[in-house]
Parts: structure tokens; sequence; C-alpha cells
């Protein structure tokens, strides 16, 4: 059974500028940004694109070393975007798989599909890992289509667990409202209702059954960035809604 806990705990304060990064939570885009957005699955030109979720997001140095605001700051001793060469996306993870793309630093930022995994810290979403190697998302003629990243040109891995344990997060409005006592859809289950839009959680826990992530959260009243919050309740949901867009996500920059 889920019990409600109240829990004084102390808020979260960060000191932030600059907006970016316009998505909102049920669409995504390439090439823009704006504080909190989740990406999710949409229709690809690869038919096989469609059945993938979001597993986590890569860095990769050639093309997203430098801030991702508008206004860029050259990075002392970083060669300039027009001046580096192109990566490319790969049909199969191998090398001797064909050339799907080949993407410069420009290209690349507005083609892939990328999140914000830190203040102003871009990376590359994720849709699968196979042998070191990351499929990665790019837009083409207007399309969707998919291309691996050789692990020579990739940065760090940062699993869909990882950018949400511990972070500033919240329940986007793709949630439907359930938590479950254990990460197990037959386990019992509270529907909250009056739920707020946005509403901050903490992510306490991940783990994984059959197939799909679960997640642990503690629902919070208020906002963590409006005063002290308490936890509301706690429990477990399903990281992906039923149209694969996600439950939770982070604030990147923080309140």
């Amino acid at each position: 059974m889920i019990h409600a806990r109240r829990v004084h705990i102390r808020p979260a304060v960060a000191a932030l500028a600059l907006t970016a990064f316009a998505l909102f939570c049920s669409s995504s885009q390439t090439g823009s940004s704006q504080n909190a957005t989740p990406p999710f699955v949409t229709e690809a030109a690869n038919p096989a694109a469609s059945d993938r979720r979001l597993i986590g997001s890569v860095e990769v140095p050639n093309w997203f070393d430098l801030p991702s605001t508008e206004i860029l700051t050259p990075v002392p001793g970083a060669i300039p975007l027009n001046e580096r060469g192109a990566t490319a996306l790969r049909e199969a993870p191998n090398t001797e798989a064909r050339v799907r793309v080949q993407l410069r630093a420009e290209e690349a930022r507005e083609s892939v599909t990328w999140l914000m995994h830190g203040y102003d810290e871009l990376s590359a979403e994720v849709y699968d890992v196979r042998n070191g190697w990351f499929l990665l998302r790019y837009t083409q003629n207007g399309k969707q289509a998919e291309g691996w990243l050789s692990p020579n040109d990739a940065g760090a891995f940062r699993p869909l667990s990882s950018l949400l344990l511990g972070r500033m997060s919240y329940l986007t409005p793709d949630w439907d409202g359930i938590l479950y006592e254990k990460p197990d859809p037959s386990a019992h289950f509270e529907k909250l209702k009056d739920r707020i839009e946005r509403q901050d959680v903490n992510v306490n826990d991940h783990v994984v059954r059959e197939g799909k992530d679960w997640f642990l959260v503690d629902v919070l009243e208020p906002g963590r960035c409006e005063k002290s919050p308490e936890i509301l309740r706690s429990g477990w949901i399903v990281a992906f809604s039923r149209s694969d867009k996600p439950q939770v996500w982070f604030y990147p920059r923080g309140c």
C-alpha cells in the first residue's frame, strides 16, 4: 500500500540565466534548446526507429564542445565550427558499414536530435548501443533517419537513469498520474487527482523490468523553487507513457 509522507526538506536553489531549448514537453526539436524539455520518439524514415525509445545521450566532441546558447562564446584553443571535419554516421555498428551521412558541427546542430544534459552542455540522444557504437537520430530532407556513431567519435555516454537520478526533476504533462507500490504494472497503485502541470519530484531509484524503465519518485508540493516543499506521495512510475513520451524529465538549468 502506498503511504503519504510528510517530510520537510530544504529547497534546492540555483542561480540561472539565459533561456533557450524551446520545446514543449510533448515535442522534440533539433538545433534549439529550452530549459526543461524531454525528447520523444517520432515517426522516422527508418521503419525500425518508431519502435525505439530514448536510452540516454552521448557527447560528441566534434559537434557539441561549444556552449549551447545562441551567442556562442569561443572556447580558448577550440577549432572554429566551420573549420572542423565531418563526423560519419553509418548504417550498421561497424567500420565496414556504408556511411549514411557525414555531418559537420554546424550541420549536426541543425539536424541531429540532441538534449541538454547539463547547464549549456549538449549531447546527442541515443536510441541503441551495440559494441560501443551509438544509434543517433537526425533529420534529412524533412524526414527523420538513424545512423551509428563510432566509439572513436564519441565522448561520455549518460544512460537515462543518470540523467534523472538525483536531478531537479518534474512529472511531464504526459504522466498518467499513477504511482505504483512496486515496479510492476500488476502491483497496487494510486492515481493522483488535482495534480499540477510539471509537478516537481525527487527521483530516488531506477530499475528495468521486462525492458521497461521504472523510477521511484517522491511527488513534491509545492515546487522546490517556490519554497520548502514536502513529500506528498511516493511511488514507482514507468519512464514512458503509452505514446512513448517521457513521464518524468529534469531541469538541466535548475529552477
